[in-house]
């Protein structure tokens, strides 16, 4: 037998816990114009060694986004390397910056790609950014580059970790304290759709403690206006308070600019010295009813919304979020073997609602995003009070017989899929239309609930286990983790309480169900709706051979509650 030492043992444990780790922490996708090569040849990606130990590089691909075999390299800790589109021009742009090869094939999308690096098959990163909000849209095209906010972040493949370089051309090979998302000076509300007699206007809010000089800034109804309203010069906004401008500042005798009701962007951009800083807060915006407004809205994870309010609120606190009258209730969006993706909408009103907009040429319905689904309108839908909606990715009759719906219940079929990364969800209402030459119509939506779930923590982990994400409270701001839970209940509530929260699965075997452990037994079986199919005594198994397919629910002496399902 063996003996080592108690330092050994402890110097063997420290090194196979010491390891390196390769992020990507910068990525220069649309370069500017100017200089003599073309913009996408001064494309780059910066990657880093966060780990703490030297990283051996041999054997690691990028293989999606574009391709590139890293060589026999060790990336000390901390330590930074480049890799580039063309070196020529990467040489003539950055000078004084090394770098460690050149991509074997392939650009980096302007409009958006996944980049993934592997070792042996398996991903050991990825990153799909986009050139859209939420991600920053200054780094499309402006000169300035995507940059992780922090290296050490456990998760980058979300717009949330990412900002622009604090510099125009980025600032590759080096390690740089990237700008805070939480800039002092933000959006705080914007009215598009103003009221006879009143006109746009748009509020700016200075959270911090200090003073803030905004002289020179950029406002703008697209990110890349060549003629934005500049803040003048001497204009600052003091601690935790709010400045407003109206369209007689942006927009004088009609040679400015104002924002569509029908949807639009708006943008706030920093200068310093008359130069773009690369900080940005940006907002794609949907149609809006006229006098109300969009209000600045942050979530408990701090991602921040621009949503309807309850009412205007300019030069006071933001009201709150506008909810509804239909919302999304449940979704059910990474089922196990024997679950359906669906999603419920409900109607949290007290009066029924009509799922088209009747004041449209031909009528125009309700339509329901990341599903790709439009409700019909040759038949007006009604949704009575306290009532719901179920979309599903099997036939409405499918759907109602396995989950033991009613049959007078309103299930509509999908035929897009619902990601089971996370999804963005809109219940998107009409509001206007524009006929065009061709006699087709463009038609503009008002969005008035919307879930951007994640299959990531802090959401509800629901991931191919049986359960669905349901709403903790259908009357506050639904896109909030916060807001949601982890149900396996019956996705129709029950008319008696027979489950309890947490519950056995078991499985069949020749239509006869036993209970493990248990002898001379009551029990009472119920389908989804709560409705008792079967019930009495047994020594050993439960024939279950007369029930249809579906979910059921069984309750064993009055104590213990099991979820059967019968294939």
């Amino acid at each position: 037998m063996k003996y080592y030492s108690t330092v050994f043992l402890l110097l063997l444990a420290s090194l196979n816990w010491a390891a390196g780790k390769l992020t990507l922490s910068e990525i220069m996708y649309h370069p500017v114009e100017g200089g003599t090569f073309l913009e996408d040849d001064y494309e780059y990606l910066e990657f880093t060694n966060t780990g703490d130990a030297t990283l051996a590089l041999s054997g690691y691909y990028v293989d999606m986004g574009i391709i590139y075999v890293f060589p026999n390299y060790s990336l000390g800790i901390n330590e930074t390397v480049v890799v580039v589109k063309n070196a020529l021009a990467f040489a003539e742009r950055y000078p004084d910056v090394d770098y460690l090869g050149v991509f074997s094939s392939g650009s980096l999308k302007n409009s958006g790609e996944t980049i993934r690096v592997t070792k042996s098959g398996v991903t050991q990163l990825e990153v799909s950014y986009e050139d859209i909000s939420p991600w920053p849209v200054l780094a499309d095209g402006t000169g300035f580059s995507l940059q992780l906010i922090d290296v050490n972040a456990s998760i980058i493949n979300d717009a949330s970790a990412w900002t622009t370089s604090a510099e125009v051309n980025g600032n590759p090979g080096v390690i740089e304290v990237a700008q805070s998302v939480e800039q002092a000076v933000v959006i705080n509300e914007v009215l598009t759709s103003p009221i006879f007699g009143d006109l746009d206007k748009i509020e700016l809010y200075n959270s911090s403690d200090s003073t803030v000089d905004v002289s020179g800034w950029y406002i703008s109804d697209d990110v890349k206006s060549t003629s934005p309203f500049i803040i003048p010069d001497g204009t600052t906004i003091e601690p935790n308070s709010f400045l407003v401008f109206d369209e007689d500042d942006f927009n004088p005798d009609q040679l400015g600019f104002s924002w569509s009701r029908k949807g639009d962007v708006v943008a706030l951009l920093a200068t310093k010295n008359g130069s773009l800083t690369g900080y940005e807060d940006y907002f794609k915006l949907d149609a809006m009813e006229d006098g109300f407004s969009f209000g600045r809205h942050v979530n408990s994870i701090g991602d921040a919304f621009l949503v309807r309010q309850s009412s205007s609120s300019f030069l006071n606190k933001n009201d709150e979020p506008l909810i509804g009258p239909l919302v999304i209730n449940k979704i059910l969006y990474a089922p196990d073997a024997y679950m359906d993706q669906f999603i419920e909408l409900k109607n949290i009103s007290n009066s029924t609602i009509i799922l088209v907009n009747e004041a449209l040429v031909d009528s125009n319905s309700y339509k329901i995003s990341g599903v790709s689904f439009k409700f019909p309108v040759e038949v007006a839908i009604e949704v009575e009070a306290g009532q719901s909606v179920f979309l599903t990715a099997i036939s409405p009759a499918s759907f109602k017989s396995k989950y033991g719906l009613p049959l007078q219940s309103q299930v509509f079929q999908f035929t897009g899929t619902l990601s089971t990364n996370g999804e963005e969800i809109k219940i998107e209402v009409p509001l206007y239309r524009d006929v065009l030459t061709d006699g087709s119509y463009d038609n503009f939506y008002m969005t008035i609930d919307q879930v951007n779930f994640s299959s990531l923590s802090p959401w509800p982990d629901a991931y191919e286990n049986g359960a669905y994400i349901q709403r903790v409270n259908n009357e506050i701001f639904g896109n909030d983790p916060a807001n949601w839970r982890l149900s396996d209940e019956p996705i129709v509530s029950f008319t008696s309480k027979i489950i309890e929260t947490n519950i056995n699965v078991l499985t069949l075997s020749n239509d006869l169900l036993g209970i493990d452990g248990l002898e001379d037994f009551s029990y009472h079986m119920y389908n989804v709706n709560g409705v008792l199919v079967q019930h009495g005594a047994s020594s050993s198994t439960i024939d279950i051979g007369k029930l249809d397919q579906g979910l059921y629910f069984l309750k064993v002496n009055e104590t213990t509650s099991y979820k059967i399902i019968k294939d």
